[in-house]
């Protein structure tokens, strides 16, 4: 599985990097500097799709199945877990408010989204939907799906969870909000861990990320 992890990553910051290499021969090198754009937007969905690409291959040959992937049709428990686990997010994320209004940031911008403005509609679905599909999917097959899972067969499964959340939000690159994502990834490892479904988690991300996404493209729109 760390072969698998390895190579799925290592092809997805190619694409990156021979997106950013493509945007500077252009004289365009300011072109992913906004999540909000379309360039931005499509290098992102392509090498997020090839990492969860790969990543489904290789774990498909190791476990022979999405099942054993841990991808399978949700239940009506797992549902309940969807929308558990979506309201606690949602109460980490306000909560998150007063604890950046308690250490004086409560104006902090998420790493990454300083630049975000929507030019165009197509920018503000593409922003949504990338946000809402592909990236929860090919991130939670990566954190929960192989790192957590790594993690969980060689020490007890809640710090596998606490220490895989504490990579998830390392990898925000925000120090401001490394306590609410490492906080998210705890959620997320306990749901995957409790249903032993991964599609639970990633309707988890799928609902909160996109519901956020949405909310700043309207904030950006509306002033």
């Amino acid at each position: 599985m760390l072969g698998a992890l390895a190579l799925a990553l290592g092809a997805g910051l190619a694409v990156w990097a021979l997106a950013l290499g493509g945007v500077a021969a252009a004289g365009r090198s300011r072109a992913l500097d906004d999540p909000a754009r379309i360039p931005y937007l499509c290098v992102a969905a392509v090498a997020y799709g090839v990492v969860a690409v790969v990543l489904v291959a290789c774990l498909l040959r190791i476990f022979g199945s999405p099942a054993g992937i841990g991808l399978r049709r949700p239940t009506v428990r797992d549902v309940l877990a969807i929308l558990a686990g979506t309201a606690v997010v949602a109460g980490l994320r306000v909560a998150t408010f007063g604890y950046l209004a308690l250490i004086g940031r409560s104006d902090h911008v998420q790493a990454g989204l300083s630049s975000f403005h929507v030019a165009s509609v197509l920018g503000a679905v593409l922003t949504v939907g990338v946000g809402a599909t592909i990236a929860p999917f090919a991130e939670e097959l990566v954190y929960r799906g192989t790192i957590y899972r790594l993690l969980a067969a060689i020490m007890p499964a809640g710090r596998a969870a606490f220490l895989s959340a504490l990579v998830f939000a390392a990898a925000r690159w925000d120090l401001a909000l490394f306590p609410f994502f490492a906080a998210y990834g705890v959620v997320l490892a306990l749901l995957y861990r409790r249903t032993g479904n991964l599609v639970v988690p990633m309707a988890v991300r799928s609902l909160f990320d996109g519901a956020s996404y949405a909310l700043l493209v309207w904030l950006d729109v509306a002033t």
